[in-house]
């Protein structure tokens, strides 16, 4: 028995071997459960960006309930990045059917956006999308008027669209009207380094956004882990596990960035 059982251990890492030979990694889920807890980490297809590659990711726990869900970014993505603005679509892992998400996209903004002089800075835009990518592509760009139901209900307090007049923002085409947190750093003297922002279109809240400057991804120091609460808003449009902080982690090996939505809570449609 003993024997055999040598045998098998010998003979599994040969066929995984095989089996990555003949596949191609860039294909692969992740074949093997997280070591420091009982959970699997499944990624989506890996996407080209600058010298690097990105690509999304769910950690799903052993009864089958996401966990965490986010995006890993290899250094090398960080330069060689082209010099105009540029989206990369990074389709969701196929185990995404536990999700709220349908799919992420990794906008470089090499000279920021608009307001001037807060979000003006080098910096991606990871939209977390909670529609399919053909309802992103139809949103249409201009004014966009929200009924006060949807902004007490499903808006968290403070957040604004629009500055300096509140609530006066359009829709960005093939994007939709960014919400953003008046009381974050950035407006009260700081320069802007990451924020959280809601998404909305036509009166419904479409994606969820973590918003990075290159500059603090690239000061972060080996192997280190920020972490920050998600606002939340009274009552959610859409039944599934939303995030209530998010984190931002260098890992320097093998040398990726990983932002990830965590602390999934399930909340009900109301």
């Amino acid at each position: 028995m003993k024997k055999q059982f040598v045998k098998n251990a010998l003979a599994l890492p040969l066929f995984l071997l095989s089996f990555l030979l003949l596949t191609g990694c860039e294909e692969l889920e992740d074949l093997f459960p997280d070591d420091k807890d009982d959970t699997m980490t499944y990624y989506g297809p890996v996407k080209v960006v600058g010298n690097g590659t990105a690509r999304t990711w769910i950690k799903m726990s052993d009864d089958a309930k996401p966990v965490a869900v986010g995006i890993s970014v290899s250094e090398g993505a960080l330069d060689g990045l082209p010099e105009g603005p540029a989206l990369y679509i990074l389709e969701m892992p196929k185990q995404m059917s536990s999700s709220l998400y349908q799919l992420v996209t990794l906008d470089w903004n090499p000279a920021g956006h608009e307001p001037a002089e807060i979000y003006t800075h080098p910096h991606f835009d990871m939209h977390f999308y909670m529609i399919t990518d053909a309802e992103r592509k139809a949103i249409p760009g201009g004014p966009h008027p929200h009924t006060p139901a949807f902004m007490e209900n499903y808006i968290p307090a403070n957040y604004i669209t629009g500055f300096p007049e509140p609530n006066m923002g359009g829709a960005v085409p093939e994007m939709g009207v960014h919400w953003v947190d008046v009381t974050s750093s950035e407006f009260h003297g700081h320069d802007f380094t990451k924020t959280f922002i809601y998404g909305s279109y036509n009166n419904e809240v479409t994606f969820h956004e973590p918003m990075i400057t290159v500059a603090y991804l690239k000061g972060l120091a080996a192997d280190a882990r920020e972490s920050a609460a998600v606002p939340q808003p009274l009552k959610v449009q859409r039944t599934g596990y939303h995030p209530t902080s998010y984190t931002v982690a260098y890992d320097a090996i093998p040398g990726e960035y990983i932002v990830s939505l965590g602390n999934l809570k399930h909340r009900m449609a109301q």
